[in-house]
């Protein structure tokens, strides 16, 4: 070890204490600077903490969204659940109209309302109600058995459920 008695004099006398300072770490100069000002302290803590929740608010909306069991695929579960119900019903509504109109027909011919098969008149007083209770229907094609023509029923566009509609 080198202790001052062994050292020459000469070492000691070019020693000068102003080139030795220890200047302040960027942290101790900051924070001093906080001390002079505190709004800017207070302002910087608050920037920090709301970019803090900010963050984890964003995080968690994220986890919700695309999750197992999130959000969207409930929403999309409902969506689905109720699309299928509605074609469902629409698809039923529309077979009802077919089965209204066939069913019509079978009790105009049991009760020989309808006996000629050419009968326009006859087609129109069998097929009026269910032209009228049925929006779904716009034309019935019927077809004969043992003969090679056909007749299509439409119901007249822009019509307003009448029987002279048809």
């Amino acid at each position: 070890l080198i202790s001052e008695t062994s050292m020459p004099d000469s070492f000691w006398d070019d020693w000068h204490e102003e080139e030795f300072v220890v200047r302040p770490s960027a942290a101790q100069r900051l924070l001093a600077r906080l001390r002079r000002h505190p709004r800017a302290f207070l302002g910087t803590v608050a920037a920090l903490m709301w970019s803090f929740v900010a963050t984890v608010l964003l995080l968690t909306a994220a986890s919700l969204y695309k999750g197992d069991g999130g959000v969207i695929d409930e929403a999309r579960a409902r969506y689905a659940s109720a699309r299928a119900e509605r074609a469902g019903a629409e698809a039923g509504g529309v077979l009802a109209a077919a089965v209204a109109a066939y069913d019509a027909f079978q009790y105009a011919i049991q009760h020989k309302l309808y006996v000629e098969p050419l009968d326009y008149a006859a087609m129109r007083r069998t097929l009026a109600p269910v032209f009228f209770a049925h929006s779904a229907i716009r034309a019935v094609d019927i077809a004969f058995l043992g003969r090679d023509t056909s007749v299509t029923v439409r119901r007249r566009l822009g019509a307003s459920h009448t029987a002279s509609d048809i």
